[in-house]
């Protein structure tokens, strides 16, 4: 298994505690190249993949996938049984608008799923374990260096992060994305989860020692997390539709 699947395997899993029977219709709201949407297709269920990017579009149709390139906040289509948003809410403003579009979206009852992370979560101490643990894999060789990264190595850990994670307009919290989701939907469930081992995962190098060193890091910082060092950063919920 290449290290580039494990995050895709860890979103399975969540995912499909929460999926109905297929063939279920999926949306995978901000598919990237479909690591997902091709998954959930190849268990039997009916995935359109939906992204912003062209580029991303083209490799997820080059995978035999149903991919549009749409706008969210524009896209309609007759309703889906789920609304998967992993790793895209956080970008869609205002979320007002992304939830009233989400419920459209939806079947009465129907389900969404998302996978983020919290902005505010992060503390000085997980961001300089995060910070430690990929320069330590950077120097092994490992994981190649962000070439795009001009952010002064030598600057906090914490402020790191925050000029990294800048945007205009900000990226939602998880705190604004659960009252935005609060507005439409009935809460099921909201859980925390490892999420900075991914950041290494898209940079790793695709071989078993690549394999083993993502699988490693994953472990380090789920017990980290138990053991209260540092905090987990993802955040998840499942909410459904009211009828």
């Amino acid at each position: 298994m290449r290290p580039s699947k494990l995050p895709v395997l860890e979103t399975l899993r969540f995912v499909e505690r929460t999926l109905p029977p297929r063939p279920a219709r999926v949306l995978d709201v901000g598919s990237g190249r479909g690591d997902v949407a091709v998954e959930l297709s190849s268990l039997g269920f009916e995935v359109i993949a939906l992204d912003l990017s062209e580029e991303m579009v083209l490799v997820a149709r080059s995978r035999n996938l149903e991919a549009v390139w749409k706008d969210f906040l524009a896209y309609d289509a007759p309703p889906f049984d789920v609304l998967l948003m992993s790793r895209s809410l956080h970008h869609i403003s205002p979320l007002d608008q992304a939830m009233d579009r989400a419920a459209k979206l939806l079947k009465p009852g129907g389900i969404i799923a998302i996978e983020e992370f919290d902005l505010d979560a992060m503390d000085a101490a997980t961001a300089l374990w995060h910070y430690d643990a990929l320069a330590l894999l950077e120097a092994a060789g490992v994981v190649t260096p962000d070439p795009e990264d001009a952010i002064p190595q030598d600057l906090d850990p914490l402020s790191r992060w925050r000029i990294e994670h800048e945007a205009n307009p900000p990226l939602a919290t998880a705190a604004q994305m659960l009252a935005a989701i609060s507005t439409r939907f009935d809460v099921a469930q909201t859980a925390t989860a490892p999420y900075l081992y991914r950041t290494a995962c898209s940079r790793m190098e695709e071989t078993a020692r690549g394999q083993r060193a993502a699988e490693r890091l994953l472990a380090l910082e789920r017990q980290r997390i138990e053991r209260g060092l540092v905090r987990a950063i993802g955040w998840r919920c499942v909410a459904r539709r009211r009828t």
